[in-house]
């Protein structure tokens, strides 16, 4: 496996010079030893490259969860737009985007989302779209990161995309993995 960082249109050559994309090999995958895929549960893991990672205009690094914020259950967050990006299908069972794509979507409270999903959402989960449906992560997006800006300048990762009904349906949000449940076993098993 290989990963590639820092690309802005994944099927062409010619922004290459424009945004410098840098390839890593995958050394290790670590994934949650409790992952069911049935339910996404614990749907988490680990990837270790096998040389450091070079940082610059195109790719940086965003920050994993502070422990003040697990403690307050994000609840700070309700009706606060965090960020989704990647280069998933903008519609359900459209094409995957060629182009890196974003969408501020409204946190939902853990009970709301429940109420429009048969299994249960539970605390390591949490839940962001628009009620009207409209914009959403999408198949290609599992695996992205959900972005929070913070007043201090920085970009805080708080979700994980997971799983949805389709994609930008009304009333059904999207299913993130709730990174701040997960903190102790990320740090426990930094690879």
């Amino acid at each position: 496996f290989t990963v590639r960082l820092g690309d802005y249109n994944i099927f062409s050559e010619e922004d290459v010079h424009l945004v410098d994309p840098k390839t890593y090999r995958v050394e290790q995958i670590r994934p949650h030893p409790e992952f069911k895929a049935r339910g996404f549960y614990n749907d988490v893991a680990l990837i270790k490259l096998t040389r450091e990672v070079e940082f610059n205009d195109y790719s940086l690094p965003v920050c994993l969860p502070p422990p003040d914020m697990a403690a307050r259950h994000l609840d700070h967050l309700m009706g606060q737009t965090p960020t989704v990006i990647g280069y998933g299908s903008t519609h359900y069972d459209g094409q995957e985007s060629p182009f890196l794509r974003e969408a501020q979507l409204p946190i939902w409270r853990n009970e709301d989302c429940n109420e429009a999903y048969l299994q249960p959402i539970t605390d390591i989960f949490l839940c962001a779209g628009y009620v009207e449906g409209g914009r959403d992560a999408c198949q290609g997006d599992s695996g992205g990161p959900l972005n929070y800006y913070v007043h201090s300048g920085q970009w805080v990762q708080i979700g994980i995309v997971s799983f949805g009904n389709r994609c930008a349906e009304p009333g059904y949000p999207g299913v993130y993995t709730r990174l701040t449940q997960f903190m102790p076993w990320i740090h426990a098993n930094m690879l």
